[in-house]
C-alpha cells in the first residue's frame, strides 16, 4: 500500500491525496533523468542498490501535477517490520 504525506501532495501541487496516489509512476517522472539515464531504467537499478543496503540516495527529477518539473534529492530508508517493510521516502528540493 502506497501512503504519502500533506507536504508530498502539497509540493507536487495535487489538489488532494488520492489523486496523487492514482498517479503511475511515470505519470510523476518523466522519460530522462538529469544523468540521461532512462526513469524505469535508473528506478531499477536503486531498487536492487536499495535491496543491498537498505538506504540510498541520488538525484531524481519529479514532474508536478502541472507538468513542471522539480530536481530533488531523494534519500530512501528501508525500515524492517515482523509483517513487512517499509520504505522512508525524503525529498529536498534542489531547484531553489
Amino acid at each position: 500500500m502506497s501512503k504519502c504525506n500533506t507536504a508530498a501532495v502539497k509540493f507536487l501541487g495535487y489538489p488532494y491525496k488520492e489523486r496523487l496516489l492514482s498517479q503511475r509512476p511515470n505519470d510523476i517522472s518523466p522519460v530522462l533523468q538529469p544523468d540521461g539515464q532512462r526513469s524505469v531504467d535508473k528506478v531499477e537499478i536503486i531498487k536492487e542498490a536499495l535491496l543491498l543496503t537498505g538506504r540510498q540516495s541520488f538525484e531524481w527529477l519529479l514532474l508536478r501535477a502541472d507538468g513542471s518539473e522539480v530536481l530533488v534529492e531523494s534519500s530512501l530508508s528501508v525500515i524492517k517490520l515482523e509483517d513487512g517493510d517499509i520504505v522512508q521516502v525524503i525529498w529536498r528540493d534542489l531547484s531553489q
